[in-house]
Parts: structure tokens; C-alpha cells; sequence
């Protein structure tokens, strides 16, 4: 309930997660942990965590290990200092240096990071209804 409760406390309007794609566990729990947090974030479940979002947040999606599974829209650019800082921190984790080749990837492509937006839209059946009814289907013709 962490996220919940920190989604709670910062009301953020914008947040940033490793792409849904990732195949990093950590990523992929990360992702998937905050998405189903901000749901709940957004609803009434658990009060003690703090008064429900009153707006859900842009998410957008960062290419970390893996493609996006769909084409980004944002592109943005930073001083080559912010990319030093960044190639930095990575490095600042011994766990990192196995990732030399991604690594190498991020300092050849610049000061440049990728978003893809991701709505957050809750299943709602009515939207597919129409689908599959009879007037959009195309008759043989024989």
C-alpha cells in the first residue's frame, strides 16, 4: 500500500514508469504494482492512506532495457551534462556494470529520453458493443 499512499500524499500530475514491454522483474513489478495502486489511489478503498486523488495523473511510459510495445510520442532533450549525471547514477550501482552494452547504447544516442503515454482508462463493456453487431459486418458477395 506504499504507492497508495504516496500517490495519496503528492497528488502528482504526471508520473513516469519503465515501459509495460520491460522484461526486468523489478520493472515489471514496478509498473504493474503502481498502475493497480494509482487504481486504488484514485478510490475510496482504504482511507487511512489519505484523502482519494481527486485527478489521475498522465503516466507516461521510459524505455529502461527494453522497446516500447508501441511507438513513443515525446521526445526530450537535456544538456549533455544532465546525460553525464545520468550515465553516472546507473554507474553508481555495482549492479549495473553488467548492463555495459545498454549502457554504451545510452551515452551513443545523447541527451535524449523517449515517452510513450499510457491511458489509464478502466474496462467499460459498452465501449466494444457495437463491434459486433450486424451492420458492421461486410457480406459475401459470391
Amino acid at each position: 500500500n506504499s504507492f497508495t499512499y504516496w500517490l495519496r500524499k503528492i497528488a502528482p500530475t504526471q508520473c513516469f514508469l519503465p515501459t509495460s514491454s520491460d522484461l526486468h522483474p523489478d520493472h515489471k513489478i514496478v509498473h504493474e504494482e503502481f498502475l493497480i495502486s494509482l487504481f486504488h489511489a484514485a478510490g475510496n478503498i482504504w482511507p487511512e492512506l489519505g484523502i482519494q486523488l481527486a485527478n489521475v495523473p498522465y503516466i507516461h511510459e521510459m524505455g529502461v532495457y527494453c522497446d516500447f510495445p508501441e511507438p513513443p510520442k515525446v521526445r526530450m532533450k537535456a544538456p549533455d551534462s544532465f546525460l553525464e549525471k545520468k550515465l553516472d547514477a546507473i554507474l553508481a550501482f555495482k549492479s549495473q556494470t553488467q548492463i555495459g552494452s545498454l549502457i554504451d547504447i545510452v551515452r551513443k544516442s545523447g541527451p535524449y529520453e523517449y515517452l510513450r503515454e499510457l491511458n489509464f482508462n478502466l474496462y467499460n463493456p459498452a465501449a466494444y458493443y457495437n463491434m459486433f453487431e450486424k451492420k458492421h459486418h461486410i457480406p459475401f458477395v459470391g
